[in-house]
């Protein structure tokens, strides 16, 4: 017999979600303006971490 593991976190999730397999809120897709603003976040970042690699950064896709 398999052994239960408790895989429960600080999320609550009703048994309606659960049963309608509804997708967790940061699983959405990003909306533009969101992507605009985690770039510019990250370019600058990157230029205050990396000031003198900007010819070398190349910021491909967000996750």
């Amino acid at each position: 017999m398999k052994e239960l593991v408790d895989f429960m976190t600080d999320d609550n999730v009703t048994v309606g979600q659960a049963l309608s397999f509804e997708s967790h809120p940061d699983t959405f897709p990003l909306t533009k303006h969101k992507q605009e603003i985690t770039i510019a976040e990250v370019l600058d970042f990157l230029r205050k971490e990396f000031p003198k690699d900007t010819a070398n950064r190349v910021l491909t896709r967000l996750l």
